[in-house]
C-alpha cells in the first residue's frame, strides 16, 4: 500500500519543482537516500544546506559516482550582501533542473546580528519564490522536539515560534529541549 502511495505521489509531483532547506543540525546523509529516490521519479530539488566544514563536495563526488547528478553550487561570504538576499543566477538553476540535474546550494554564512530566521530558511524561502517552487520543505530535527513522532505537513510561523520559545523555557511537556 505504501509503494501505491508513493508512486501516486511521486506521479503528481512529476517535474515540479520542490526546494529543500537542512538546518546545521540535520545529517544530509540521512537525506541523500530520498534525494535520489525525487530525482529517480523527475521531481526537480534544489537543495540548501550550510557547509561550514565543506563536506559536502567530498559527498557529492561519492553519490555522482553511483549515478546522481547532484550539482553541488558554493556560495561564499561574497554572495550574501549586507542586505536582502544574496545573488543567485536562477535562470541558470532552471536550466540546471530542465538538465536534470540537483543544485545542492552549500553555504557557510552566519547572518550579522540576530538572525529572525534561521539562514537556510531565509535562503530556501527566496529560491521557492523565484522558482517558483511547488513545494518548500524546511527540514530541522527541531520538529521531532516539537511534535513528538507526528508528522506536520504545514507548521505556522507563529507555531514555531511559540514551540521555540517553549522548548528554550524548559521544553514542551514530556520532550527534553
Amino acid at each position: 500500500f505504501r509503494a501505491l502511495e508513493f508512486a501516486h505521489y511521486a506521479n503528481r509531483f512529476r517535474n515540479k519543482i520542490f526546494v529543500v532547506a537542512l538546518t546545521p543540525d540535520t545529517p544530509l546523509d540521512d537525506w541523500l537516500h530520498d534525494l535520489r529516490v525525487l530525482a529517480g521519479y523527475h521531481i526537480q530539488v534544489v537543495l540548501v544546506a550550510p557547509d561550514p566544514e565543506l563536506r559536502l563536495e567530498r559527498i557529492v563526488g561519492q553519490s555522482n559516482k553511483r549515478g546522481t547528478r547532484f550539482q553541488l553550487l558554493m556560495l561564499t561570504e561574497l554572495a550574501f550582501p549586507q542586505e536582502g538576499p544574496p545573488r543567485i543566477d536562477y535562470a541558470g538553476l532552471h536550466k540546471d533542473l530542465t538538465n536534470g540535474f540537483m543544485p545542492i546550494i552549500a553555504y557557510h554564512w552566519e547572518p550579522a546580528g540576530p538572525a529572525s530566521l534561521e539562514p537556510s530558511f531565509q535562503l530556501a524561502g527566496e529560491l521557492a519564490v523565484q522558482l517558483k517552487a511547488d513545494k518548500l520543505y524546511l527540514v530541522t530535527p527541531k520538529v521531532g522536539a516539537w511534535f513528538g513522532a507526528a508528522s506536520r505537513t504545514q507548521v505556522l510561523r507563529e507555531e514555531i515560534s511559540r514551540m521555540d520559545a517553549e522548548l528554550a523555557n524548559g521544553g514542551i511537556a514530556g520532550h527534553e529541549p
